[in-house]
């Protein structure tokens, strides 16, 4: 095993943050009990204030080139692939599922992330992307 329980916070506007209320859930693993990871234990406020940092990133990463957002894209499924051992390993414990379903689903989340990626430079109608910006 990599890790004995892991504690995790979420990310919203860029920043590791407890739940607003400081509460938090544990997530066993189901044939043996142990505690794998503490997580928070979100509310409303916690979702209003994802919602609200995602309204404030928008324009930015709306206003990116397509090199930017597909760079992004690439370094995501880069991490994903760089982790996979730890990612199964953890998702095998919290849910008591399979090595073959949790690497399935890495791979998964991992091929979305570089199908995105390459839709960046995709054709859109008859206009087609470009670095430079207000340019067609």
């Amino acid at each position: 095993m990599l890790f004995r329980s892991l504690s995790v916070k979420m990310r919203i506007g860029g920043r590791s943050v407890a739940a607003a209320g400081s509460r938090t859930f544990h997530r066993s693993d189901p044939y043996k009990g142990d505690v794998v990871s503490i997580a928070p234990a979100g509310d409303v406020r916690d979702a209003l204030a994802s919602v609200e940092a995602a309204r404030s990133a928008f324009p930015g990463w709306a206003a990116s080139s397509p090199r930017v957002r597909r760079d992004v894209l690439l370094r995501y499924a880069a991490l994903l692939h760089s982790h996979e051992s730890a990612l199964i390993e953890l998702m095998v414990s919290e849910t008591g599922g399979t090595v073959a379903w949790a690497h399935f689903n890495v791979e998964l989340a991992a091929s979305f992330a570089l199908e995105a990626a390459a839709q960046v430079y995709a054709p859109m109608g008859e206009v087609l992307p470009t670095d430079q910006p207000g340019v067609r």
